[in-house]
């Protein structure tokens, strides 16, 4: 929930959160699928050019928070 934001608004920033969260958990086995790296590569005896994508794991997401600044900072 974004900081100093009125409670009123949380179960949509909730809502968004899982709809989010779904979508990636949705689109997550083709994205990471393997790619058949073959195609314009000149054919090697013995050897098959492919990208794996293998997932990290749980990575965190920081977002920015922007507090108000007082107007007299940086001023002399």
């Amino acid at each position: 929930m974004m900081m100093g934001r009125p409670i009123r608004y949380s179960p949509k920033e909730i809502e968004t959160t899982v709809m989010r969260g779904r979508y990636m958990l949705g689109i997550a086995e083709r994205e990471l699928s393997v790619v058949d790296a073959e195609e314009g590569n000149v054919p090697v005896k013995g050897v098959r050019r492919f990208i794996k994508k293998e997932p990290l794991g749980v990575v965190l997401a920081i977002s920015g928070t922007h507090p108000p600044l007082p107007h007299t900072q940086g001023q002399n």
